[in-house]
């Protein structure tokens, strides 16, 4: 398991995509992307990152259900440039999805999620168990997932939002 450092940033780096009636976006570090993929718009993914390797690609994950219990869990990566998307990363989990939860460097954090857990909008996975944290080395993808340690400061902010989150509902 793999611990940060102190200085390191108190936040992992996530995008959203947004809809509206006539476009389609992806917002990262207050720059919009338009997004062209028809597979991309009918399946609506809601976060992604920019792929620290290639800023021309977001990559972004989405599940299917497929015979119960199990849950298909890809990972895409879509060119800018191309407009079209490519699987880097598939998974089948019993009961449970790979959500994005951030961006660490070149670690792609995923949480692992019981398929029936809708939490909340103030919860986030750090707050009680880092276990259904992993991530993907987008450097070695064949390596598959591995166990996500967060940092401190990363769990310090994530309470600190959940309070906020809370005293504002």
């Amino acid at each position: 398991v793999e611990t940060k450092k102190e200085e390191d940033a108190t936040k992992l780096e996530l995008g959203q995509f947004k809809m509206t009636k006539n476009s389609f976006s992806f917002v990262w570090a207050g720059q919009t992307i338009d997004i062209i993929d028809k597979n991309l718009v009918s399946n609506f993914p809601t976060t992604g990152v920019l792929d620290p390797r290639d800023s021309g690609k977001i990559i972004y994950s989405l599940y299917e259900d497929s015979p119960d219990p199990f849950v298909v869990n890809t990972v895409y990566s879509y060119s800018i440039n191309t407009k079209k998307s490519e699987k880097i990363f598939s998974k089948t989990i019993d009961s449970a999805t790979l959500d994005l939860f951030g961006l660490d460097g070149n670690k792609l954090v995923l949480w692992s999620r019981a398929i029936d857990n809708s939490p909340g909008p103030c919860y986030s996975p750090v707050i009680k168990n880092n276990a259904s944290l992993y991530y993907l080395d987008l450097n070695n993808v064949s390596a598959g997932l591995t166990h996500y340690e967060p940092p401190v400061s990363v769990l310090e902010q994530v309470q600190k939002d959940a309070e906020q989150c809370l005293r504002e509902m």
